[in-house]
């Protein structure tokens, strides 16, 4: 998940936030002035729409600017 947030946005906050929710195993992959990628289990993926609406109702207060999501490729499993 990459979360794009206002450069004064509490990456503590949005973090406790994501680690507190109902998706377990959550962690920082890497973080930026501006964007802040965190990596999900797929074995979670029933729990993604609870996380989503938290986070967009807290939009405002955690500074996110935009939320993505993406799947990694074998191919880039591989490379790495």
């Amino acid at each position: 998940m990459t979360i794009t947030k206002s450069e004064d946005a509490p990456e503590n906050a949005l973090t406790n936030v994501m680690q507190s929710s109902k998706v377990r195993d959550v962690s920082l992959e890497s973080s930026s002035a501006k964007e802040v990628i965190y990596k999900l289990p797929l074995t979670e993926t029933s729990n993604f729409p609870k996380l989503f609406a938290q986070l967009e109702g807290r939009k405002m207060e955690l500074g996110v600017e935009s939320i993505g999501v993406s799947c990694t490729t074998m191919e880039q499993v591989f490379l790495k």
